[in-house]
């Protein structure tokens, strides 16, 4: 990353997986050596000079999962791994709804809001005792979210929500949202 750099995005439709996984075994390779980077991803954006610190949250045995899409917002805890410091992937989820803090769901909330976004996911930890976002994302496992019992329902301007019961697609959500979008616009159109 420091030198001729590294592409990401690698062209999934051109090259077998197990042609792709020895192409970005040769890259890693090659750019551990100094050398230049195969780019052969056409017009993809070469990434250099970059790096990124994250801060280190210990005493996190979890990290809480928010999905926020329009007024609604889906939860569930990803335990770690054993053994390990990490939530994300490890394919242990919690989607018990008690447990998740109604401060996470309130601050999912009011972040999706001050960014004015439709769709974003959230992770939340701990930090000395108070909620902070370790990271903000446009991706999301869709079926994680649908295995959601439920999400809340953001219901007014002063940021209340309720519980709605039953498990909801994410793209149907959007979707909902998208058809409101267009009435909505149908409706002030016809009031002017």
């Amino acid at each position: 990353l420091f030198h001729d750099g590294m592409s990401i995005i690698p062209d999934h439709f051109a090259q077998a997986a197990s042609l792709q996984m020895v192409d970005r075994l040769s890259n890693a390779v090659r750019s551990l050596m100094g050398r230049r980077v195969k780019d052969h991803y056409g017009e993809d954006p070469i990434q250099r000079g970059c790096i990124l610190f994250q801060e280190f949250l210990p005493d996190n045995p979890f990290d809480t999962r928010i999905t926020v899409i329009g007024n609604r917002a889906f939860g569930f805890r990803r335990l770690n791994r054993p053994g390990d410091f990490r939530a994300s992937g490890s394919g242990k989820i919690d989607w018990d709804p008690k447990k998740i803090e109604m401060k996470a769901v309130s601050l999912a909330f009011k972040v999706a809001q001050q960014l004015g976004t439709q769709v974003i996911a959230l992770d939340i930890m701990r930090k000395a005792g108070d909620l902070v976002v370790t990271e903000i994302s446009y991706y999301y496992e869709a079926w994680a979210v649908y295995e959601c019992p439920g999400h809340w329902h953001i219901t007014d301007s002063d940021g209340d929500f309720h519980w709605i019961d039953g498990q909801m697609r994410p793209d149907d959500a959007i979707f909902e949202d998208f058809v409101n979008s267009l009435a909505s616009e149908k409706q002030s159109t016809l009031d002017v």
